[in-house]
């Protein structure tokens, strides 16, 4: 995890991978989590995503199988930094922690 948090990637070698991927790394966990992880896809504008949920689907599940449980703790260890909250199950993976609304609005289908 500490390897994981000195991490400084070389962004310019992560944009040759993909139009639209990013990097994840991932280990277990510094202190009280179960494992930790950072994003960064700077093809798609993003130098390191500070809190991402979408990964979790994939790492919620890894992590859970490897660690036989099914409630986790994620700590993304960006500059920022976010714990996530990851309940894994056979058909969901649930995410939660602390949020800011920062928009709404409605959405209308025709």
């Amino acid at each position: 995890a500490k390897s994981i948090q000195n991490l400084i990637p070389e962004k310019h070698i992560i944009k040759t991978i993909s139009e639209k991927m990013g990097i994840v790394v991932t280990a277990n966990a510094i202190d009280q989590e179960d494992y930790t992880c950072r994003l960064f896809a700077p093809q798609a504008g993003i130098e390191e995503d500070p809190a991402t949920g979408s990964i979790q689907r994939f790492l919620g599940t890894f992590w859970g199988e490897k660690l036989n449980k099914s409630e986790l703790v994620c700590k993304q260890l960006s500059d920022r930094g976010a714990t996530l909250y990851v309940s894994v199950s056979d058909k969901f993976v649930e995410i939660g922690g602390k949020a800011i609304l920062y928009c709404e609005g409605n959405i209308q289908l025709k």
